[in-house]
C-alpha cells in the first residue's frame, strides 16, 4: 500500500521532481563553490535548451504540482529555503520588468516565472493550482527522494 501511494505521489508531483531534478543538473554543469562562473553547456546558459527543458516538465505537469512549488518557494522568505529550493528559483528565473505577462505566459518557462510572481507576491498558490493535493514541504518532501 505505501508503494501504491508513492507511485501515486509521484505522478501528482511528476512537474516538482523534473524541476528539481533539472535544477540539480544545472547546479551539477557549474564549478564547485563558485555559482556565478560557468564553464561548458548549461541549460541556465542557453535559452532555447532552458524552455525545451521546462516544456518536458510542463508537459507532465499536468496537475501543476510544479508550478504550485515554483509559487509556494516564491513565497517563501530566503532565509527560510535551502540550496535544492533556491536552485530550483534560479532555474526558473524571474519575469522581467516591465514584460508583458500575457506573453511571458505563453511559453512553459514563462507560466513558471509567472508561478514565482504570484508566490512572490503574496498570492494563494493553493487556489492557483487546484488539481495539486500536495503543499510545497509535501513537494520538497517527494522530490527529495528522487534527488540527493
Amino acid at each position: 500500500m505505501a508503494t501504491l501511494i508513492a507511485s501515486v505521489a509521484t505522478i501528482f508531483a511528476a512537474g516538482a521532481v523534473g524541476l528539481s531534478i533539472a535544477s540539480l543538473a544545472a547546479v551539477l554543469k557549474q564549478p564547485y563553490g563558485n555559482r556565478h562562473r560557468r564553464y561548458g553547456r548549461s541549460i541556465r546558459g542557453d535559452s532555447a535548451a532552458l524552455e525545451r527543458t521546462m516544456a518536458l516538465i510542463r508537459q507532465e505537469d499536468v496537475t501543476g504540482c510544479g508550478m504550485r512549488l515554483v509559487c509556494e518557494l516564491g513565497a517563501l522568505p530566503a532565509r527560510h529555503r535551502g540550496g535544492h529550493e533556491d536552485a530550483i528559483l534560479e532555474l526558473v528565473g524571474r519575469v522581467p520588468p516591465g514584460s508583458d505577462l500575457r506573453a511571458a505566459g505563453e511559453t512553459a518557462l514563462g507560466q513558471y516565472r509567472l508561478s514565482r510572481a504570484l508566490g512572490e507576491g503574496g498570492g494563494d498558490c493553493a487556489r492557483a493550482f487546484p488539481l495539486c493535493p500536495f503543499n510545497g514541504t509535501q513537494l520538497m518532501q517527494t522530490v527529495s527522494g528522487y534527488v540527493p
